[in-house]
């Protein structure tokens, strides 16, 4: 039987239509080889996937073997480096401990040297270590002495001190006693003693000057501690001045050593005196004067009046 173009045709369309007809036509036309080929190329595909897959993961391998390799091949290198410095630091050391056994060897020596003169210095400390005893022995007994000296000497300094108080007392009471004295004897002798400083001086009674600085007082010219103050003058003397013969008043401190208070006394007692209307001027009296009341004097114009000592006898 002979198939048509047109026979050929409807068949493929059936085949179309009917895919499970395609494997009963192809056991019918192909043989038993023919219809195992495919499944045959698949298993060879699939073996030569495996076979590319193990040439694959072989060569990973070598190349991993080949990068190892080299790592090996350059750490051989590292080490060989390593192991050259070794040595030559080995070689050094090799020198240096040479050189320190020699050293180890002259301190041996030096050592033997040391530990004979420390035998020798401890033999000086023990002797030392007996005078130092002994001469500790020697301190306590000084020690002892100074103290019962220093007792001595703190009473000593105990009955000094009650002398000196006592000195100062008489010293004090006999400055008081002596200022007294001259001032007594200044009111005594006022015409003889201030005509080396004014004209016809006389004295003016503690009466009549108390009676002016009253007066005053009672005016408002003076407070009541100006007046004391100004009352308390040792010595006033009325006179003339010299060169033009006008009126004059000594407001005159007397003491036996001039000084700065004396000064600042007789100043402000005769500013007071010049407030109440009189032409007063300030007067220390005295054996001898302080540098600093002299220098004060130099600059406020306060009369001064030295006597010696002996002309106060008669």
């Amino acid at each position: 039987m002979t198939l048509s173009t047109d026979d050929l045709h409807e068949l493929i369309r059936l085949l179309e239509q009917h895919p499970e007809w395609r494997a009963e036509l192809r056991r019918l036309v192909l043989t038993e080889e023919l219809l195992g080929l495919p499944g045959l190329t698949r298993e060879l595909a699939g073996i030569v996937r495996e076979m590319a897959r193990s040439q694959q993961q072989g060569l990973e391998r070598l190349e991993r073997v080949e990068v190892t390799q080299a790592r090996l091949a350059e750490a051989l290198t590292t080490l060989a480096e390593a192991q050259r410095r070794t040595e030559e630091r080995l070689d050094a050391l090799t020198v240096r401990v040479d050189a320190l056994a020699a050293r180890l060897d002259a301190l041996a020596v030096r050592m033997d040297e040391l530990a004979e003169a420390q035998r020798h210095t401890e033999e000086r400390l023990q002797q030392l270590t007996a005078r130092v005893d002994a001469l500790a022995a020697r301190v306590d007994e000084l020690a002892e002495a100074q103290r019962r000296t220093e007792e001595r000497l703190e009473q000593l300094a105990t009955q000094v001190s009650v002398l000196a108080d006592t000195v100062q007392r008489m010293a004090d009471d006999l400055g008081r006693l002596k200022g007294w004295s001259l001032e007594e004897r200044a009111r005594r002798k006022a015409h003889a003693l201030f005509r080396s400083l004014i004209r016809r001086p006389r004295l003016v009674s503690e009466e009549q000057f108390a009676q002016l600085v009253d007066d005053a007082q009672d005016q408002g010219t003076l407070s009541p501690k100006e007046a004391d103050r100004l009352i308390e003058a040792d010595v006033v003397v009325r006179g003339q001045q010299p060169d033009d013969r006008s009126e004059v008043y000594l407001i005159a401190e007397v003491s036996w050593g001039i000084g700065v208070k004396d000064v600042q006394r007789a100043r402000e007692r005769a500013t007071l005196a010049r407030r109440i209307g009189l032409p007063a001027q300030p007067v220390v009296v005295g054996t001898w004067v302080t540098p600093e009341a002299e220098r004060l004097i130099q600059h406020d114009g306060t009369l001064v009046l030295l006597i010696r000592p002996d002309d106060w006898a008669a």
